[in-house]
């Protein structure tokens, strides 16, 4: 069973079963994530288990993980943003593009670009805004080149 695999496995073991998690989707994995993100958990945990989140559900827990203090945690955050988010959710990922760390403004400019609501014309205009901001600017710019190259 896997809520017991997750109970009595150490730190190290836990990460290792919710990559699979992330990998396989398992009715009800919500049930087994809630309460790996609470933000007490280490920076470690928190980014495997926002890793596989996937779910909607999961999506008030993600918010109050992208102002974290752990970088990678914020990262992590993002992406779950462009895998779950909320109409709404864009102008936060939009701030997170001003972060202090590259690995969060990339995953925030990737998650904006995987929102099904969000459209290339409307990245393209955000990206031409970011006169304030050329770090915000560059890294959108590199997620829409991304989707160009994987054409």
């Amino acid at each position: 069973h896997l809520p017991e695999a997750l109970r009595m496995s150490s730190p190290t073991g836990t990460s290792r079963i919710l990559s699979l998690l992330s990998l396989i989707h398992i009715k009800e994995s919500w049930l087994l994530l809630e309460p790996l993100l609470a933000p007490h958990q280490s920076p470690s945990l928190l980014a495997a288990a926002l890793r596989a989140s996937n779910e909607p559900r999961a999506r008030a827990s993600v918010l109050l993980l992208v102002s974290h203090e752990n970088w990678v945690v914020r990262a992590q955050a993002a992406s779950a943003l462009g895998r779950i988010g909320q109409p709404g959710d864009e102008r936060l990922l939009m701030e997170m593009l001003g972060d202090s760390a590259w690995w969060v403004r990339y995953r925030a400019a990737c998650a904006l670009r995987n929102l099904p609501f969000v459209t290339r014309a409307s990245l393209e205009e955000l990206m031409n805004d970011q006169n304030a901001d050329p770090f915000a600017r560059d890294i959108l710019r590199q997620a829409l080149a991304e989707v160009e190259v994987a054409r």
